[in-house]
């Protein structure tokens, strides 16, 4: 015979496994209904409710990628990829690990 607790705490497990059945249909059929839809980043399950993220066609268009150039080379990188090294309080962008050494060298 099972104790209540035992009781309990399998009702709790199969409430869990039905809302998450429930919360994967839903999931699903988000999915259906915006699947072909560029604009959509993805989807967030906020307060149990499914939600679609959208892109935000601002940020798309406002984004600049900064560019600096090479210390060595003089090549315009994305400060993003540079190689950056602080070399006597100075900072510094190099656009390869080779660039810095080379540059070290001939300093």
């Amino acid at each position: 015979m099972m104790t209540i607790l035992a009781q309990f705490l399998m009702l709790l497990f199969i409430v869990g496994i039905i809302n998450s059945i429930i919360g994967i249909f839903k999931i699903r059929k988000v999915l259906k209904e915006h699947g072909d839809d560029p604009n959509i980043e993805g989807i967030a399950i906020i307060n149990g409710e499914v939600q679609v993220i959208e892109k935000d066609k601002k940020m798309q268009s406002e984004v600049v990628i900064a560019q600096v150039k090479s210390d060595c080379c003089g090549k315009m990188i994305a400060k993003n990829d540079a190689y950056r090294f602080i070399i006597d309080g100075t900072e510094h962008y190099f656009c390869s690990w080779d660039c810095k050494e080379e540059y070290l060298v001939n300093k």
